[in-house]
């Protein structure tokens, strides 16, 4: 029998790197492990998420089934202690279909509780993707779910800027083209849509959400980064969304731009970031703390360099 909090006092991040590597240590044979997924028991605080994070992390497939959906919990928000560590680890699961059924019913959850994150989360989760054999265990509705609007640079005309294009899928289905008119047809920057109506008018949408107006200011803020040209904004804008969670509501597309002196293969992007809490007015502090962990993420998970001028 193990004395859980004792193990929990010892995983506190603010003890030593020994304390908290013995805890783990001893963690290692405690078989309810649904005591380290977000412990928020009175002896237990965000301080030992990571560490918790990271016992479950270490814990075999078969140990984790019973509780995948309160795992998945987690990346709920991944500014969320560990959250990061337990996404790496959902990737490497290897049950599929007891991963789609968690999966399923973690979307059931985020629809009944009206998560204001809704959209963050999805995009999280669609992460899980990167498995193929996941992406083919999911029903249609959930992978709609996940992935119901994407672009694909692929099936593009030969009249279109392979670089500046892309098709447009809704629910699975090719429904239209964006892109530039590629520079051999002209010069002029002259951009395209073309949509498929009558598929367009097929597609169910779900009924429209308002949100009030908040009453408190806002904060705008702009961003540019130096990064390889075949990096495109939305897998940029996915990175950006991610690190500013809830209090980043609205992000924009308003600059590329593409020189010599950036490198053979490089382009800028720049982007406009707003920032606003319904409750209160942010202070400069809470603005500067999310802006720096974007560019931060953006840097390292696309290899990019932030652009000061």
């Amino acid at each position: 029998m193990f004395d859980i909090d004792k193990i929990m006092d010892m995983i506190d991040w603010n003890n030593s790197i020994e304390i908290q590597e013995k805890g783990i240590e001893l963690a290692k044979n405690v078989k309810c492990i649904n005591v380290f997924i977000l412990p928020k028991h009175s002896k237990c605080n965000k301080n030992v998420w990571e560490n918790c994070a990271k016992i479950l992390a270490g814990r075999t497939d078969k140990e984790l089934v019973p509780y995948l959906t309160d795992i998945l919990l987690w990346i709920e928000d991944m500014n969320w202690p560990g959250a990061m560590i337990i996404l790496e680890r959902m990737k490497k699961f290897s049950d599929v279909g007891k991963l789609s059924i968690a999966i399923q019913e973690t979307i059931r959850i985020l629809d009944a509780s009206n998560r204001e994150n809704r959209e963050i989360w999805l995009m999280t989760l669609s992460e899980l993707l990167d498995n193929e054999k996941l992406e083919k265990e999911l029903p249609i509705n959930t992978l709609s779910e996940l992935k119901r609007y994407y672009y694909k640079k692929e099936d593009l005309p030969k009249e279109l800027h392979p670089g500046v294009a892309a098709s447009i899928y809704i629910d699975n289905k090719k429904v239209g083209i964006i892109g530039k008119i590629h520079p051999n047809v002209t010069k002029d920057n002259i951009f395209v849509i073309e949509l498929n109506v009558s598929l367009l008018k097929d597609i169910k949408v779900s009924k429209m959400k308002y949100k009030e107006i908040s009453k408190f200011p806002g904060i705008s803020k702009d961003i540019a980064f130096v990064l390889d040209k075949n990096i495109t904004s939305e897998e940029v804008i996915k990175t950006i969304k991610k690190a500013g969670g809830k209090l980043l509501t609205k992000i924009e597309v308003f600059d590329l731009y593409v020189d010599s002196s950036l490198g053979e293969n490089n382009k800028s992007l720049a982007f406009s970031l707003y920032f606003e809490d319904p409750n209160k007015t942010l202070t400069l502090d809470e603005i500067t703390e999310i802006f720096d962990r974007i560019a931060i993420d953006v840097e390292k998970k696309h290899n990019a360099k932030l652009r000061n001028n």
